[in-house]
């Protein structure tokens, strides 16, 4: 098992504050939904995935996913719609978990940030139309792919 605390029960496993922050960032007309293509050496391909990032020590899962939006893809959240509590991306690994944060952000402003050499991030603003693309081209993840499927089929509205 893969941890980002230390574990010395079972309490330390079950009761902590999300580790992360995961964003599901639309477009103001709801029209289309931000992703990023990153590189995962784990599975050695360009996977389409949500913004996301650790939550830093002092900060709430709103201020760490504006922080994030910002860094990965030099937008700036306009609009907060929801956000989900903890949340586990692969129980059978790790305890690692997340906060969802679902907002706006506008899409006629110009890809940025993203600094660091070590990420290889690329966003981009995914319609409903490719969406039926992107869940059967097999390079994303498993949030992304069940996102995509309610969302382009019009189940999420």
């Amino acid at each position: 098992m893969v941890s980002r605390r230390p574990v010395k029960g079972l309490p330390d496993l079950a009761d902590a504050a999300p580790d992360g922050v995961v964003l599901i960032i639309l477009n103001e007309a709801r029209s289309r939904v931000l992703l990023n293509r990153e590189f995962r050496p784990a599975v050695g391909k360009v996977v389409y995935n949500f913004p996301a990032g650790l939550i830093d020590a002092g900060e709430t899962a709103e201020q760490a996913a504006a922080r994030e939006l910002r860094e990965e893809t030099g937008l700036a959240l306009c609009g907060h719609l929801a956000t989900y509590g903890r949340s586990y991306g692969s129980v059978g690994l790790s305890n690692e978990s997340a906060a969802v944060y679902v907002g706006l952000a506008d899409a006629d402003v110009p890809f940025g940030g993203n600094a660091d050499p070590a990420e290889e991030i690329e966003p981009v603003w995914v319609s409903r139309a490719q969406a039926a693309e992107i869940i059967q081209s097999g390079a994303v993840t498993a949030r992304v792919q069940l996102f995509l499927a309610l969302w382009g089929t019009g189940v999420l509205g």
